[in-house]
């Protein structure tokens, strides 16, 4: 509490009074965060892969390492925040699997498990954005760009898309 307080600017005293404990904090900065991506969705066609990513880079740009830190909490206590991390994602994103039974109906030359698909839509996306320093630095990527976050989610949406949309091309047809 002592550290949030510091990199806010304001007194643990000013934590404590909105929020009694780590974690009330803590579900209090889960559902902040959730409910911001779940805006940022409802706003979206259900079968844009594309805007889909590009909501997630600007939601994941604009608080980085956010989610990381939710998913990769291993202080004690853990299983209960990240417990609760998934009641609130399940309960805000009831739809998921259904969007990707859509996606699968129409679009998809094969099956894939739709757990791996969200694994790299929610952390994977999440986790490049909330490395901005790296991305700047290894890759030339400015993710507080929004036409390079932009030029990004087309790069992935291709990545993904060739991937999961089309049936892969036999070694004769590549040739």
């Amino acid at each position: 509490m002592r550290a949030v307080a510091r990199s806010l600017g304001v007194t643990l005293g000013t934590i404590q009074h909105h929020f009694g404990t780590k974690a009330e904090l803590y579900r209090a900065a889960v559902d902040h965060t959730l409910a911001d991506a779940a805006r940022q969705r409802a706003l979206q066609p259900r079968r844009d892969l594309k805007q889909r990513i590009q909501n997630l880079l600007d939601v994941s740009s604009a608080r980085p390492g956010v989610l990381a830190a939710f998913l990769g909490d291993r202080a004690p206590g853990h299983e209960e925040r990240l417990a609760y991390f998934a009641q609130r994602f399940n309960e805000l994103f009831p739809e998921a699997a259904e969007t990707l039974a859509e996606l699968q109906a129409g679009e998809v030359g094969r099956r894939i498990d739709p757990r791996a698909l969200m694994v790299l839509l929610t952390i994977g996306i999440s986790s490049i954005a909330g490395a901005p320093e790296a991305m700047r630095t290894i890759y030339g990527i400015d993710l507080t760009d929004a036409d390079e976050r932009n030029q990004l989610a087309d790069a992935l949406t291709d990545i993904i898309g060739n991937g999961v949309f089309e049936t892969p091309p036999t070694y004769d047809e590549r040739l």
